[in-house]
C-alpha cells in the first residue's frame, strides 16, 4: 500500500529563475562583494534594494577566512560595540559560529557583545524597502535569531513582496513562537501558491535519509539525495509526503511539526546563503557548500562548540531526535523507528521534549474482515508518572491522505489499555502519551492478519489473577499487560484466538518457552483450577472447538525461569491442518 503513494508522473522539476545581478549600484556607497540572493526575490525587488541589502550584509557579518570559511567573528569591529577575547553567554553577549547562530561560547571564542546596531538598520531598511523580499527574509532572519520575535512579525506583516514569500516568513516567526499547528497551515498555504521550483524543492525530504557523515576532513554527499538527483517533480513531492507523513512526531497532534522545523531550516540555510554570497570568498568549492547546505538541513542551525573533535561546531541540542525512520529511498514500505539520533543521522529536538520510548504491547485480531487491535502500555514507574494533564492515544494511520484511526484511553491508570477496530489494510501505528513533562512513544508498522482462512491471533499476555481466565478479547483487553517484561517469580496470562475453524473441530494446541538464543527452558507449568500441567519446556492438550472463531486463554507460572530474555511460541493444529503459528517475545526481570 506504501508503495502505492510513490507513483511518479513524467513532470520534471523547474529551473529556479535566478535575480539578474545588478550591474551598477544605486546607493552612494559601494557594497562589499555584490552578489546575486540566492532566495526567493519578488520582481518587485529594485536594484537599489539589492545594492542596499548586499551592503548590509557585507558589512554586519563575518568576512571570509583563508580557508574559504566565514570566520566566527568579523575581522573588525562594526558599529555598535566592539569585540572582546571573551564572551559570556549568560549575561547577553552573542557567540556567532558561522552566522548568527546566538548561543553561550566557549571562554576562548571572540563574540560581539551586542547586535542592537545592525538589528535597528535592518528594520529601518526594510520600512522603506517593504517590496524587497530579500531585504524582508533578513530581517526577519535577525530577528528571530535575536528572539525579539514581535518584531519579525511586524515585519513580515508589512511585507509586500511576492505573497506566499511573505506566508512562508509568517510561517517561520509562527514555528519560531512554538505555534508549529498555526506555522503548518500558513507553511502550506504559501507553498500550494509557490512557483514549481519552491514547491518541489522545499518540502525535498530525500536529504535526510541514511547515514551520512557531517563531519570531518573528506566531504561527502547525501547518496539518497544524490539518487533522486533525475526525479520529477510529482515523484519528488510524491516520495518527500510519504517520508513526512512517517516522520509526524504526533499523530494525535494537528500538523506536522517534524515538516515544519524542515521548511524553517531550509529557509535558514537560504539566508544563510545569501549572507555568505556578500563574501565571495567565504563560499569554497561547490562540493563544500552542499555538505555544508546538506548538514544544516539535517540537523539545523550550528548550536554546540563540540571540543572532541578539533574545536567544530555541530548541531547536538536542535537534534536530539531520530524520527524520520530508517528507510531506503526506493522502499519506502518497511520502514524503522528509533528515537536516539547518532551525529550521522538527520536530528530534531521538539519543544515538548523529552520524548522517551515507554513499555507497551500490541496484539491484532479479527472479525470476518475487519482488523481488530489491543495495545497498552504502562507509564507508572517511568519519567512521565504522576503527570495530572497526560493524553494517551493509540493512533492507527493508513497513508499520508487517509484519515488515522485514533483511540484514546484513560492516562492516569497505572497501565493505559485501548481496544478498538479499522479497515483491514497496513498502518503505522503510533503509541503516544502526551504529559507536561515530555512525550512517551512507540512506532511501528502493523499488518492485518489474513481476511479469511485458518490463521491464529498474536499472544495477548494479561495479568493473571488466579480467577477464572477471559473467555473474550474484551475481557483480556481489560487486564491486558502494559509491557512484555515479567517479574521472576510471577505468573503471566496468554490469551489468543483461532480463525476459519471447521465444525466440530478438535484443537490441539503445543505452548512451549524458548530462550532467546536458543533451546527449550527447563520446566513449564500451566496452571489448571484445582492442579498443575507440567512440561519440560513445552505444554499439551486439547480442546473442542466452540465455533469458526475459539478463545483461549492459559495461565503460566514462570517461577522457574531466571531472568532473561524469552519467547513464548504456540503451535495450534487439528485434523488436516498444518500447525499454525505465533510467538511473542517475553523478558523476564
Amino acid at each position: 500500500m506504501l508503495l502505492a503513494i510513490l507513483a511518479a508522473a513524467g513532470i520534471h522539476l523547474v529551473t529556479p529563475v535566478t535575480p539578474v545581478t545588478p550591474v551598477t549600484p544605486v546607493t552612494p556607497v559601494t557594497p562589499v562583494g555584490p552578489v546575486t540572493p540566492v532566495g526567493p526575490v519578488a520582481a518587485a525587488d529594485s536594484l537599489d534594494a539589492i545594492k542596499h541589502v548586499d551592503y548590509l550584509l557585507s558589512q554586519y557579518y563575518p568576512g571570509p577566512s583563508a580557508g574559504g570559511a566565514l570566520f566566527r567573528f568579523p575581522r573588525r569591529p562594526v558599529y555598535g560595540g566592539a569585540f572582546g577575547s571573551h564572551c559570556d553567554g549568560d549575561m547577553g553577549d552573542v557567540c556567532f559560529a558561522d552566522d548568527p547562530d546566538a548561543g553561550a561560547c566557549p571562554d576562548f571564542v571572540q563574540c560581539h557583545h551586542s547586535p542592537k546596531h545592525m538589528i535597528e538598520v535592518m528594520v529601518r531598511a526594510a520600512k522603506a524597502y517593504p517590496a524587497s523580499g530579500y531585504l524582508a527574509g533578513q530581517t526577519v532572519y535577525v530577528l528571530t535569531k535575536q528572539d525579539r520575535l514581535p518584531e519579525a512579525m511586524k515585519v513580515a506583516d508589512s511585507c509586500a513582496a511576492a505573497g506566499w514569500w511573505c506566508d512562508a516568513l509568517r510561517g517561520y516567526v509562527l514555528h519560531a513562537e512554538g505555534k508549529d499547528t498555526e506555522a503548518d497551515a500558513v507553511f502550506r498555504a504559501a507553498l500550494r501558491a509557490a512557483p514549481d521550483s519552491v514547491a518541489c524543492t522545499w518540502p525535498d525530504a530525500t536529504w535526510l535519509l541514511g547515514s551520512w557523515r557531517q563531519r570531518g576532513s573528506e566531504l561527502s554527499t547525501v547518496a539518497a539525495h544524490d539518487s533522486a538527483a533525475d526525479w520529477s517533480c510529482a515523484k519528488r513531492t510524491a516520495v518527500s509526503d510519504t517520508i513526512w507523513w512517517l516522520a509526524d512526531p504526533l499523530y494525535s497532534v494537528p500538523g506536522n511539526d517534524r515538516w515544519v522545523e524542515h521548511l524553517a531550516r531550509y529557509m535558514e540555510t537560504r539566508f544563510y546563503d545569501e549572507i555568505r554570497r556578500t563574501h565571495p570568498g567565504s563560499l569554497g568549492p561547490e562540493k563544500a557548500q552542499e555538505h555544508l547546505w546538506a548538514s544544516r538541513i539535517r540537523r539545523g542551525a550550528l548550536d554546540s562548540y563540540d571540543l572532541g573533535e578539533r574545536y567544530t561546531w555541530t548541531s547536538r541540542a536542535a537534534a536530539h531526535y531520530h524520527f524520520v525512520p530508517d528507510v531506503a529511498v526506493d522502499d519506502l514500505a518497511h520502514p524503522v523507528w528509533r528515537l536516539e539520533a547518532h551525529l550521522d543521522d538527520e536530528g530534531y529536538t521538539p519543544s515538548y521534549e523529552p520524548v522517551l520510548p515507554v513499555p507497551h504491547q500490541t496484539a491484532r485480531f479479527r472479525i470476518a474482515d475487519t482488523l481488530r487491535v489491543a495495545a497498552a502500555t504502562r507509564v507508572e514507574g517511568t519519567r512521565l508518572s504522576g503527570a495530572l494533564d497526560a493524553a494517551a492515544s493509540f493512533v492507527l494511520s493508513g497513508g499520508p491522505n487517509r484519515a488515522p484511526v485514533l483511540l484514546s484511553a484513560d492516562a492516569h491508570q497505572p497501565t493505559v489499555r485501548f481496544l478498538g477496530s479499522a479497515p483491514a489494510r497496513r498502518y503505522v501505528a503510533s503509541l503516544e502519551v502526551v504529559t507536561s513533562k515530555g512525550v512517551g512513544w512507540d512506532r511501528h508498522t502493523l499488518t492485518p492478519l489474513p481476511a479469511d482462512g485458518p490463521a491464529v491471533s498474536d499472544l495477548l499476555l494479561y495479568a493473571a489473577s488466579g480467577a477464572q481466565e477471559p473467555s473474550t478479547l474484551e475481557a483480556a483487553a481489560r487486564v491486558m499487560r502494559g509491557s512484555t517484561t515479567v517479574k521472576q517469580g510471577g505468573e503471566v496470562g496468554v490469551y489468543w484466538e483461532t480463525y476459519g475453524l471447521p465444525p466440530g473441530a478438535t484443537l490441539t494446541f503445543h505452548l512451549s518457552v524458548e530462550r532467546r538464543g536458543g533451546g527449550l527452558v527447563d520446566r513449564l507449568s500451566r496452571l489448571l483450577p484445582g492442579g498443575h500441567q507440567e512440561g519440560p519446556g513445552r505444554i499439551v492438550w486439547t480442546e473442542p472447538a466452540t465455533g469458526e472463531t475459539h478463545s483461549s486463554a492459559v495461565a503460566l507460572d514462570l517461577r522457574e525461569l531466571d531472568g532473561g530474555d524469552y519467547t513464548l511460541v504456540l503451535r495450534v493444529g487439528w485434523a488436516g491442518q498444518e500447525l499454525l503459528e505465533r510467538r511473542r517475545d517475553i523478558t523476564v526481570e
